[in-house]
């Protein structure tokens, strides 16, 4: 019998990044945000968090940040979302 082809990994994270995205997806659907379109990258900003969304075109420059994404950033202390802001 064959061995199944082994699953392709579509992304891997760590684990603590995902209360970030948890944090500020009813964001995103408040904007109707489809996030299949974006790449999701997290920073920390000294006191707090930074979810962008990024086009994946933008996405493959590391370190640049802007280029009509949309940002939440979230309270590291409250673990509540501070500002939202799209990115020009």
């Amino acid at each position: 019998m064959a061995r199944p082809d082994p699953p392709r990994i579509a992304t891997q994270f760590q684990g603590a990044a995902l209360k970030w995205v948890l944090i500020a997806e009813p964001e995103f659907r408040r904007k109707h945000i489809d996030l299949d379109d974006w790449v999701i990258v997290i920073a920390e900003l000294g006191d707090t968090i930074g979810v962008y969304l990024e086009r994946p075109e933008d996405a493959k420059r590391p370190g640049l940040r802007g280029g009509g994404g949309f940002t939440v950033e979230i309270s590291k202390q409250t673990m509540k979302v501070t500002s939202t802001y799209y990115a020009r």
